[in-house]
């Protein structure tokens, strides 16, 4: 999994070397270090998401505040403390107030003016926290 607007091969590879798995286990723990720790599990801020981020897997954690229902499946709105996303799921609507972690690719919707579009979230995979 590639975590949103990174490019480095940090994830496309597995750690096999002990003494590498300290240093990022020491790196998560610093300020700044996000990269770090979300790979250990921490999701990716809804704020960091932009439109170049298109095609990427993302994991997000946070609470649903609004839904739209569908023919098939529907959308839901997903905020943490940095902000709200839109979440596209072909499967049941959770309830406004839940909590979750959403595995999912960002696709961004070119509306047709130059430089405005939509991003959100195509859900792959869903938890309640």
């Amino acid at each position: 999994m590639i975590e949103v607007g990174l490019s480095s091969g940090l994830y496309e590879k597995p750690m096999v070397n002990g003494k590498l798995l300290i240093l990022a286990l020491v790196l998560g723990g610093l300020p700044g270090c996000g990269v770090i720790s979300d790979y250990f599990g921490m999701g990716s801020q809804i704020s960091h998401i932009e439109a170049q981020d298109a095609g990427e897997s993302v994991r997000l954690e946070g609470e649903v505040t609004q839904r739209a229902a569908f023919l098939a499946g529907g959308a839901y709105a997903v905020e943490d403390k940095s902000g709200q996303i839109w979440v596209l799921t072909g499967g049941e609507l959770p309830a406004v107030g839940d909590r979750l972690t959403i595995q999912g690719t960002i696709v961004y919707e070119d509306i047709g003016i130059e430089g405005m579009g939509e991003v959100y979230v195509r859900e792959v995979e869903r938890r309640g926290l």
